[in-house]
Parts: structure tokens; C-alpha cells; sequence
């Protein structure tokens, strides 16, 4: 299953470890800024930034 989580906050961090556990395909939706922070935090999950034009 794949799964779009938007934002990294604690809730979204904590679920989306929970269900790539799981077996699911998560993917972690986060500010230009907090893509590097979050990838050395939960290093299991995808990551994309949300970029402003």
C-alpha cells in the first residue's frame, strides 16, 4: 500500500515508522528546509519537499 503522509511533525513521523514497519510504501511530505533534517531522523522513509514558486 502506499501512503502519503503530509508533514513531519511528531504524529507524522510516528506513523509513517509505524506502517513502512509495517510493509506499506510511505512517503513524507515536508518543507524545502526540513528534507535533510528529517532523512538523518527516520532514514526509512521517502522524503519530498513542498517547493514555492
Amino acid at each position: 500500500m502506499k501512503i502519503l503522509i503530509y508533514g513531519a511533525g511528531v504524529v507524522g513521523c510516528t506513523y509513517g515508522w509505524q506502517l513502512s514497519k509495517a510493509g506499506c510504501d510511505v512517503t513524507v511530505l515536508v518543507r524545502n528546509g526540513q528534507k535533510e533534517f528529517v532523512q538523518k531522523m527516520v532514514f526509512t522513509l521517502f522524503v519530498l519537499t513542498l517547493e514555492r514558486k
